[in-house]
């Protein structure tokens, strides 16, 4: 009996407020990034991709307040074919998030 396969997911993810240290001083960046994942439906796979973040040592350094914490967000997610999942990208585009508008 051959094994079901779960589905493939493209995750697309918007990090912002992340305080990091950068050329040894504090700053406040964002960062987008794509995730692809197997999960069993979109709920599980935006979890997952979110998990995979959390566990990801280059963000572990956030010198975020209690108060002020980092967000991430789910900026789109698609089911692919497993020929369209990326081997082991796991990149990040920062930028600088002080110029995001407060409460955006």
């Amino acid at each position: 009996m051959l094994a079901r396969r779960m589905p493939h997911f493209r995750v697309q993810l918007k990090g912002q407020n992340f305080w990091l240290k950068i050329d040894d001083r504090p700053k406040r960046v964002g960062f987008f990034t794509t995730r692809f994942v197997e999960a069993g439906d979109e709920d599980r796979a935006e979890r997952k991709a979110v998990e995979m973040l959390s566990e990801d040592p280059r963000l572990h350094g956030a010198l975020n307040e209690r108060g002020d914490p980092p967000e991430i967000i789910i900026e789109g997610i698609d089911q692919v074919s497993a020929d369209q999942v990326a081997p082991t990208l796991q990149g990040y585009s920062f930028f600088d998030d002080d110029l995001r508008e407060p409460d955006a």
